[in-house]
């Protein structure tokens, strides 16, 4: 079986309930952990093993101190064409896994 799972704590930050209910799975399920965007912990755009768990993460948008990003993402076009882009990001690797 394959499972996906959008959190948001991070996988090695804090153990949660669902955290350490997902560690006990069947060895022959496999795993995929979206993890949130951190400015404080490592981010990782491509897949960290960690028994028959996958973990990434999931690139969001967050205000920023640049004002031109602000402003780019403030135009709903843009904006679309990011959240499309994290749809196929997260698709490509639940695919892939």
């Amino acid at each position: 079986m394959k499972i996906v799972w959008y959190s948001e704590v991070k996988w090695n930050y804090l153990r949660t309930r669902k955290q350490n209910l997902l560690t006990h799975s069947p060895a022959d399920d496999k795993i995929v952990f979206f993890q949130p965007f951190s400015f404080v912990k490592a981010n990782y755009i491509f897949p960290r093993k960690d028994g028959n768990l996958y973990y990434l993460t999931l690139p969001v948008y967050r205000e920023s101190r640049f004002q031109l990003i602000d402003r780019l993402i403030s135009i709903s076009i843009i904006r679309k064409l990011f959240y499309l882009f994290v749809k196929w990001y997260a698709n490509a690797w639940i695919s892939i896994l």
